[in-house]
């Protein structure tokens, strides 16, 4: 049973303003009609009766509230059953309802909501530095390298103190100071070779190895310091200042036929060597006291000393040889047939002849045919020899040629039946050799896309260049396989040599 109670809160306060226990409001009575305020004391108090409450005031009135009535109703019905159930979850996605009433009911998991905003910042962490040193040649890095430090600066002081490196992400990179460099680059007839501090490659025309591409010459290696090209093989210059050459026909006794590994063979009377140079099947050398002594050819298989002052660079051709004194004098030996040695007749000539005109710092000599050039360290280049006979009147015996001297070069290679230049922008230009131009009146054209050319050689109508990139280009004649490069077809004319530069493939 539930018993209802009605509150009288708000009747006993409309009482207590009805008796005056409540202070009135504010009457309108106008200003001119108030009367003075008469000072009284009045009190009220509540008695708890049977039936309700009684207010006795002071001034005698008296109120009667009744208490407030109440009623009794019956009780509500009772509710049914409750059912019970269980939520399981199936998979990440899915959860199963099972209740005691036989309902069975999958229903999805909520998705997250959308995301909330950006809490606030957290706070600053530290910088992560990383610092390089140098590492000093030791156990570590036996040619030196470099430290590569990191960690977390702590104190903030924006560099690595000992103890904020991290060991774990510590690491060193030590250089390699011996990069496999191309050296130099040397070329004769149908063959072409280079040299680094690790090996010998060689291409072209060999009487025991040919190749239309680069192979190592495998007996040559390590301690090589200078290469000398053979139309055959190839000859080296040791660290220990002796010559070597692997199956060719400068040694006497020949090393074998066509075996499978070339064996090296050393020359025989050569020590401290300091210079080498070779033309076909001839070569000479130049020892450390300036001797100059040669071998091959036709006649001496083992080296002759030479009668010429103490010498310390040697040029060689089919026909003639030309040493350049220590000092800066040049003598030449051999075909005279356009006076290019003597003037008034042309037999051979030995002993070596003086070649006044030539004389001073002398770069290179190049022999071209029945005429002799000489480029000296200013980029003036000089000839010797009678030719153009036919032009009156026929130019001097010896003198300078000015149209190459204007072009500042620093090399010469002649490649039949042209004469190439480098110059000292790196460029290489080329000409059309024949004595029936005029010397002074040469064309001389450039050799286009060749980047940055260190170095030039030529051999039999083919011509390489070493760039400043440690690249090798050959242009030319390719009926040997001289330029390097297999996609090259071998009937190229000499002509090419002035518009094509090929890479040289496998180096």
């Amino acid at each position: 049973m539930k018993i209802q109670y009605r509150t009288f809160a708000l009747p006993l306060l409309a009482v207590l303003s009805l008796v005056g226990c409540v202070e009135p409001s504010e009457d309108d009575t106008p200003a001119s009609q108030t009367t003075p305020a008469v000072a009284t004391e009045r009190t009220c108090a509540v008695e708890k009766t049977e039936d309700g409450a009684l207010i006795t005031c002071s001034d005698g009135h008296e109120t009667s509230i009744p208490r407030p009535s109440t009623t009794t109703s019956d009780d509500g019905a009772d509710g049914a059953p409750g059912t019970r159930c269980t939520v399981q979850e199936v998979d990440a996605d899915q959860l199963l309802i099972e209740c005691d009433d036989g309902t069975r009911e999958l229903i999805a998991k909520a998705s997250d909501g959308e995301m909330g905003a950006p809490g606030e910042d957290g706070q600053d962490g530290f910088d992560f530095l990383i610092e390089l040193s140098e590492i000093l040649p030791g156990e570590r890095c036996a040619d030196g390298g470099i430290d590569i430090a990191q960690g977390y600066d702590l104190d903030g002081d924006g560099q690595l103190q000992e103890e904020e490196v991290s060991k774990a992400h510590t690491r060193y990179i030590c250089q390699d100071t011996s990069p496999e460099l191309f050296e130099q680059l040397d070329l004769t007839w149908d063959r072409s070779c280079v040299m680094s501090n690790k090996r010998v490659s060689c291409w072209g025309a060999g009487r025991q190895f040919s190749s239309i591409i680069p192979e190592d010459v495998a007996s040559l290696g390590g301690d090589v310091v200078q290469i000398a090209t053979t139309s055959h093989s190839v000859c080296a210059l040791f660290e220990d200042g002796t010559v070597g050459c692997p199956h060719d026909n400068l040694l006497p006794n020949s090393s074998g036929n066509n075996p499978s590994i070339p064996e090296l063979r050393m020359v025989e009377g050569l020590t401290d060597i300091v210079a080498l140079e070779t033309h076909n099947n001839s070569a000479c050398a130049i020892d450390a006291r300036g001797e100059v002594r040669c071998w091959g050819g036709n006649s001496a298989r083992t080296p002759v000393k030479i009668d010429v002052p103490p010498s310390k660079r040697v040029f060689m051709s089919w026909e003639n040889t030309c040493a350049v004194t220590v000092h800066d004098q040049v003598y030449c030996w051999g075909s005279n047939d356009n006076q290019q040695l003597v003037a008034g007749d042309k037999d051979q000539q030995y002993p070596p002849t003086h070649i006044p005109a030539f004389d001073g710092d002398i770069l290179n000599i190049t022999f071209m045919p029945d005429v002799i050039l000489a480029l000296d360290v200013n980029g003036d280049v000089f000839y010797s020899g009678d030719f153009d006979t036919d032009r009156i009147p026929a130019p001097p015996r010896t003198g300078k040629i000015d149209v190459l001297s204007d072009m500042s070069l620093r090399d010469l290679a002649h490649s039949p039946p042209y004469l190439c230049a480098l110059d000292d922008n790196h460029d290489v230009h080329c000409t059309w050799w024949s004595l029936n131009d005029s010397i002074q009146e040469l064309e001389i054209e450039k050799l286009e896309h060749l980047p940055d050319v260190k170095s030039i050689s030529a051999g039999n109508r083919h011509l390489c260049a070493l760039t400043y990139k440690n690249e090798i280009y050959c242009s030319g004649s390719n009926t040997h396989g001289q330029l390097g490069n297999p996609i090259i077809p071998e009937s190229i004319h000499a002509l090419d040599v002035l518009v094509m530069a090929v890479p040289v493939r496998g180096l």
